[in-house]
């Protein structure tokens, strides 16, 4: 599917002959009509992302004046993470202070249906935000790409990204690796372990944590280092039965965890077994 030039104006029509729907279905299915069922609101909503259409809404309002309103996306699986609502916390301080106002977007990020859920932001991009800050958003998420595309300013906060087109704010995860491993070496730990998610940030961490263990020379069992895909105390209890497997000169005595989230259920599940 296309995207659109500068110079074309993509019009329902367009979108109607790609997907092969009537003019009628494909304009109720961009406002959510009752009447469309999910699949074909969800394809022609991605559709007009990326073809680019732009709703042309009767008196809709010409932004004349800055409205001084910066978004801020946070992903609906973060809203538990204090960390995460700690970062909103001192945005929305900062933001203050600089006289700017705050509109929090909660949704779920990179997945499959992010054109979807940018179509439907669509109306209060286009009219109030004049920037977006992305909470745990990489640069493989179609959100940050179709926000460039928009000409939206966009920021990635927490989440490592590789390209050098979007500014990003994150700790040094190499540097931060390095010194957890200084640290547990300094407290007479030798058999260290390591549990946590896979991001590029995580994995930053995991490489210069085995890399400092290596100078130490300390010994890497592969079963130590595991990798989750959530932080569901099922999947911790599994990881924490491998971790525990072996006798006492075998098992790890300190577990190096990828965030806090999943370090507070290891921890629970720990004092559960004993």
């Amino acid at each position: 599917m296309s995207s659109p030039t500068a110079k074309n104006s993509v019009r329902l029509q367009d979108i109607a002959d790609a997907l092969k729907l009537s003019v009628s279905t494909v304009s109720r299915a961009l406002v959510g009509h009752p009447a469309i069922n999910e699949e074909t609101r969800d394809a022609v909503q991605r559709a007009a992302v990326m073809m680019g259409y732009t709703s042309k809404r009767p008196g809709k309002r010409k932004r004349s004046v800055p409205t001084r309103t910066i978004g801020v996306l946070l992903s609906v699986n973060e809203l538990h993470n204090r960390f995460m609502t700690m970062v909103l916390e001192n945005i929305h301080h900062d933001m203050m202070e600089l006289r700017y106002h705050v509109m929090v977007l909660i949704d779920p990020m990179n997945s499959a249906n992010d054109a979807a859920h940018l179509s439907t932001f669509r109306p209060i991009i286009d009219e109030y935000i004049e920037g977006m800050i992305l909470l745990s958003a990489t640069t493989d998420s179609f959100m940050v790409q179709e926000l460039q595309r928009l000409g939206v300013p966009v920021v990635c906060s927490v989440r490592s990204v590789d390209d050098s087109k979007v500014d990003v704010v994150e700790s040094d995860n190499i540097y931060g690796g390095a010194e957890i491993m200084r640290h547990l070496y300094e407290l007479g730990h030798r058999r260290i372990a390591y549990l946590g998610h896979v991001t590029p940030g995580n994995v930053r961490r995991e490489i210069a944590l085995k890399s400092a263990m290596a100078r130490a020379g300390l010994a890497m069992r592969p079963a130590a280092f595991l990798h989750v895909a959530d932080a569901a105390p099922a999947t911790v209890s599994a990881a924490r039965r491998q971790l525990c497997s072996g006798n006492a000169a075998t098992r790890p005595t300190a577990v190096v965890v990828s965030d806090d989230v999943l370090a507070l259920t290891l921890l629970r599940e720990l004092h559960e077994a004993g």
